[in-house]
């Protein structure tokens, strides 16, 4: 059992013990006491410094926001928070630099606030908040220039082409693009203050090579990179339409009156037609409308717009206002969808009672035919020729006043002379005859020479009202001789050709003609007394006897000479001189001629048919060969070869025959 004595040593025990403990902390507690030689611990009151990078305060943005920033302490930083608004605060990644990933389109449009949270290893804490603002709608970005809803706004031409628009937000528009296509995008010109963009395509070639559509894409982008877009198409169109006006057709007379005429439907009306075209772009018919507009004399009646679907035009006009106005014209302007434009226009008169030109048109070689030029009164050659006709002036019709005179070329459309009095007889005020008088050998009226060829020669007499009639005659003018030449046989006076003697030999020869006029006639001459004219007129058998045959296609001609009865030994010239119905006569070395000798031992050779068939079942068709016959196929050539009883050989025989189809070589026939 213990005693109370016993005791008190043993509380005595425990408090000094604890006395100890409590000193032994007291001094690790207190690194600055001297008595160990250490520092004292810290006492840090303060939190991080938190700095917030982005974004920043009051920023518009959209889409994933990274908030980002720095902290810094004195000591260690234990960890970074984030509040986003009133929402619990969640631990980021990182102390020192740290950031926080918002994705905005979870959140409602307007402002909203992020807290950052820092904290020491002590526990102590700071913040640090900035607000933002979420706007999640795209601007609304239009066009204005082109009007899309206006027709043909969006066909555009040439250089310095503007396109215009608007761009607005509930924000504000940054920045409006550009492209063509998609492929590339350019700033347009943006002024906040109107919410207006333009954009101006300087050429329109560098937008794409040669006419073409393309697409134009527009992009708005707002303060917080929201994109609106648009889209829309733009053709490009730099080609001028073509525009031809067929009917009535340049320097028609319009007599308002005349219904049967094609351009008028009913009296007082004038029917204008043609064509206006341009190439499609991008698939689409290219061309707008045409403006119709007639003036006669002094007085323009109001245009005739139409609208285009078609290539084709036709429009009706009402011109008894005009109908003895005497000149005018029919004007056309085509306009294409972009703006392009081209324009026709064509001489007329107006007149109820115009003059009349007779139908008969005459020069010293008889009646001139309106085209005919394979008669010899269409045919000129460089000679004086004076044409004469008559003019009538109708009842009530106006005092004549000229007769004009204009020559143009058919081949090029060449006007030579325009309408002229040079040349010409004063014509009566009541109507008369009318002459007209040139030298084709010498200058025409603009003192230039005449030169070969196919023209056209007008006539036109004219009223006082300026009312008119015109005759057109085509001539053929052809100053070069036809050329003849003597191809078998072949001989000279030095070296004349061996020939047989018989009733039926054959000449042959050709004639080319150079300057276009038919031949007329081929004079035949032989020195054993032959002289005879051969003529077309006359089928080229003036002597009847059928010794003659000319084709004037090829030009190819021959001659049967009897020569049976003459002189064996003596040279014959054969002499062929062409005429052309122009009145051009072969000359000099232009005449076919050769010299021959008759021997009558020699064998004589004479074509006579030819037949040809394609069709083993019908009769093989047969006709007389012919110089200058056409044959279009193979067939079988026939004739003669005779080698005449003669004192040496009383029966002799061919021993050889050979025939040569254009110049190809000698064939052998066999006998």
């Amino acid at each position: 059992m213990t005693t109370g004595k016993n005791r008190r040593p043993t509380m005595h025990r425990y408090l000094f013990a604890a006395a100890v403990t409590l000193l032994i902390a007291t001094l690790v507690g207190c690194p600055q006491n001297p008595f160990f030689g250490l520092v004292p611990s810290p006492r840090d009151e303060e939190g991080p410094e938190i700095t917030i990078i982005n974004p920043e305060e009051g920023q518009i943005l959209s889409g994933l926001l990274v908030v980002t920033g720095l902290a810094t302490d004195k000591y260690e930083i234990a960890g970074i928070k984030a509040r986003l608004n009133n929402e619990s605060p969640v631990l980021l990644e990182g102390t020192t630099v740290w950031y926080y990933v918002i994705d905005t389109t979870r959140l409602l449009e307007g402002e909203h606030t992020v807290t950052i949270i820092g904290e020491d290893q002590f526990g102590n804490e700071s913040q640090e908040s900035v607000s933002f603002v979420v706007d999640q709608t795209v601007p609304n970005v239009n066009v204005t220039d082109p009007d899309l809803a206006v027709s043909n706004s969006n066909w555009v031409r040439g250089a310095n082409v503007v396109l215009q628009g608007t761009a607005s937000d509930d924000n504000e528009v940054e920045r409006v693009e550009v492209s063509f296509d998609g492929i590339r995008f350019s700033n347009a010109t943006y002024s906040p203050s109107t919410e207006s963009w333009a954009y101006t395509i300087t050429d329109t070639s560098q937008v794409i090579p040669g006419d073409g559509s393309v697409v134009v894409y527009l992009r708005a982008w707002d303060s917080a990179s929201n994109p609106g877009s648009t889209n829309f198409p733009l053709f490009i169109d730099n080609t001028a339409p073509t525009v031809s006006i067929g009917d009535p057709t340049a320097e028609t007379l319009i007599n308002a009156d005349e219904t049967s005429a094609s351009y008028i439907p009913s009296a007082g009306t004038l029917r204008v037609s043609g064509t206006a075209a341009s190439p499609p772009v991008g698939g689409q018919f290219s061309m707008d409308r045409v403006t119709i507009t007639v003036t006669g004399g002094s007085t323009e009646l109001n245009p005739v717009v139409q609208t285009l679907s078609v290539t084709s035009f036709q429009a009706d006009l009402d011109i008894s206002s005009i109908q003895n106005s005497g000149p005018g014209t029919i004007q056309v302007t085509a306009r294409d969808r972009a703006g392009n434009e081209t324009t026709a226009q064509i001489p007329i008169a107006f007149d109820t009672n115009p003059p009349v030109i007779g139908g008969t048109i005459e020069t010293a070689k008889g009646t001139v035919t309106t085209a005919n030029l394979n008669v010899t009164e269409n045919n000129f050659t460089d000679d004086v020729f004076t044409f004469e006709g008559s003019v009538s002036k109708p009842l009530d019709g106006a005092d004549l006043v000229d007769l004009q005179v204009r020559m143009v070329r058919v081949s090029t459309s060449e006007i030579v002379f325009d309408y002229t009095t040079d040349g010409t007889t004063p014509i009566d005020p009541n109507g008369g005859l009318w002459s007209f008088a040139t030298d084709f050998s010498g200058n025409h009226p603009e003192g230039v020479p005449y030169t070969e060829g196919v023209y056209d020669l007008s006539f036109k007499v004219t009223n006082a009202n300026g009312g008119f009639d015109v005759a057109t005659r085509r001539i053929r003018l052809d100053f070069t001789a036809p050329v003849a030449a003597v191809t078998d046989p072949t001989g000279t006076a030095g070296h004349p050709a061996t020939v047989g003697q018989s009733t039926e030999f054959d000449i042959s020869g050709t004639v080319s003609i150079a300057g276009g006029s038919p031949v007329e006639s081929i004079l035949v001459v032989i020195s054993d007394d032959v002289n005879v004219t051969f003529t077309a007129a006359n089928d080229w058998d003036d002597d009847g006897l059928g010794r003659f045959a000319f084709s004037p296609a090829s030009g190819a001609f021959v001659y049967r000479w009897d020569n049976d009865a003459l002189d064996v030994g003596v040279p014959f010239t054969a002499t062929f001189t062409a005429t052309d119905i122009a009145g051009n006569t072969a000359s000099g070395e232009s005449v076919g001629t050769t010299v021959m000798v008759i021997d009558p031992n020699a064998p004589s050779i004479s074509f006579v048919g030819y037949a040809f068939t394609d069709d083993d079942a019908i009769e093989p068709y047969e006709d007389d060969l012919i110089p200058g016959r056409f044959v279009n196929r193979g067939g079988t050539i026939s004739g003669t070869a005779v080698n005449p009883s003669n004192e040496v050989a009383p029966d002799p025989q061919i021993v050889a025959l050979a025939i040569n189809i254009h110049e190809e070589g000698w064939q052998e026939i066999p006998i």
